[in-house]
């Protein structure tokens, strides 16, 4: 696993309609919580640690490919 590397943080993420926005790492967990609550599974901790992992998988993604916006 890579050390969290802050040069590879996301910065920015690109909306569905294209807007580029600041990033924001609690709408992800915020949305794997509701996910989860809507299936009566999980706790606020557990989303926490699947957004870690999200968070993980972008920074290896960019990590690739220099200019990539999520």
């Amino acid at each position: 696993m890579y050390a969290l590397d802050l040069s590879y943080y996301p910065k920015e993420i690109k909306k569905r309609n294209g807007e580029i926005v600041p990033f924001d790492e609690s709408k992800i967990e915020n949305a794997v919580l509701k996910a989860m609550q809507a299936c009566g599974e999980g706790s606020p901790q557990q989303a926490q640690k699947v957004a870690k992992g999200v968070l993980k998988e972008l920074i290896k993604i960019k990590r690739h490919f220099k200019g990539f916006v999520p």
